[in-house]
């Protein structure tokens, strides 16, 4: 996925971060973090992930972590396919916190198509008597007020409201073919559920990859609708629990091949099979609770070639792969 980038703005959002404060990468470490990198296949197209990345967007000591996964990602941008966004993007919704974002993410957006998911931290909450944080208002969020690149823009093919990011249907060129990703809302409203399932249906013989923020628990197993953040936040009740979920949309549509969620834990996943006898992947990849509020961690899926597809997790800054058993493992779509 080839795009040239005039330096400028790969240094706008430089000028967020300077000199590193407290346990921030410096600047030179910034610079060596984001150089070439030879962990990609030149034969193999990848799909990066990045997960819930509010904390890194929050707080100022997790900035660089942030400016630095964004460079690294513009900079490789010719082995990458598109990027994978789980929700999460801020931590309060506050027009500060996405104003910043635009700055680290348009570069990103630019190069190559930057696939967002809308979680529940990305809306306002209201404290109840109860204690609990409840939300409204839907339209609360502030996502909308991203002014996303042409190259993403491309990529959608249909979007439940017009002009809205939270329920939309993406294509991108993956693995010598055409593959959707289909994103809906955190706890999606009954209505985009059947929009969805009405999109699925009517292309049978294309690929689909689901994308919410609520799916797995932090053990690799199913949301179910009494342990579910949307039940208990959304408070007029039009919400979809991750089971419910699956049982509407993903179990009976064969053409779904895989889920991707963040929210709960760090790294998982889950295979269940569906309606046709086929495997389902479920995956799980949330950056909230790692250090630094991701610490430089991307999660790479590299075509393997046919329907084989090999997931990995990746630390940018410290040019590792991740040793947790849970962050390597192989799935099919």
């Amino acid at each position: 996925m080839k795009s040239f980038l005039p330096l400028i703005l790969l240094l706008s959002a430089f000028a967020f971060v300077g000199c590193s404060d407290g346990d921030g990468l410096s600047n030179e470490e910034i610079k060596e973090a984001v150089r070439a990198d030879t962990i990609f296949d030149p034969a193999s197209d990848y799909i990066l992930v990045l997960g819930d990345i509010q904390t890194m967007t929050y707080h100022d000591d997790n900035r660089s972590y942030l400016l630095a996964t964004s460079r690294w990602i513009v900079n490789n941008s010719n082995s990458l396919c598109c990027v994978l966004q789980t929700g999460d993007l801020t931590e309060t919704n506050k027009p500060w916190e996405w104003k910043y974002l635009q700055e680290i993410l348009n570069p990103v957006s630019d190069a190559l198509p930057l696939i967002l998911c809308i979680g529940n931290h990305d809306y306002d909450w209201l404290k109840t008597k109860e204690n609990f944080l409840e939300i409204t208002d839907r339209k609360s969020t502030h996502i909308n007020s991203l002014d996303i690149a042409p190259t993403t823009k491309m990529a959608i093919v249909s979007e439940f409201e017009k002009g809205c990011l939270e329920n939309v249907l993406y294509k991108v060129r993956f693995a010598g073919g055409d593959l959707y990703i289909l994103v809906l809302e955190f706890g999606p409203r009954r209505e985009a559920v059947v929009w969805a399932d009405s999109i699925v249906k009517s292309m049978p013989g294309e690929k689909f990859i689901l994308m919410t923020h609520e799916w797995l628990l932090r053990n690799g197993e199913l949301v179910g609708e009494a342990e579910s953040y949307a039940k208990q936040q959304w408070l007029d009740g039009n919400f979809t629990a991750p089971d419910r979920l699956w049982n509407e949309l993903v179990y009976p549509n064969d053409n779904i091949r895989a889920v991707l969620c963040g929210h709960n834990g760090f790294c998982k996943h889950r295979n269940i099979t569906n309606a046709a006898g086929r495997t389902v992947t479920q995956i799980l990849f949330n950056l909230q609770y790692q250090e630094h509020g991701g610490d430089g961690l991307v999660m790479l899926w590299r075509d393997l070639g046919g329907s084989k597809i090999d997931v990995s997790v990746y630390n940018i800054v410290k040019r590792a792969l991740s040793e947790d058993p849970d962050t390597r493992f192989v799935f099919e779509i």
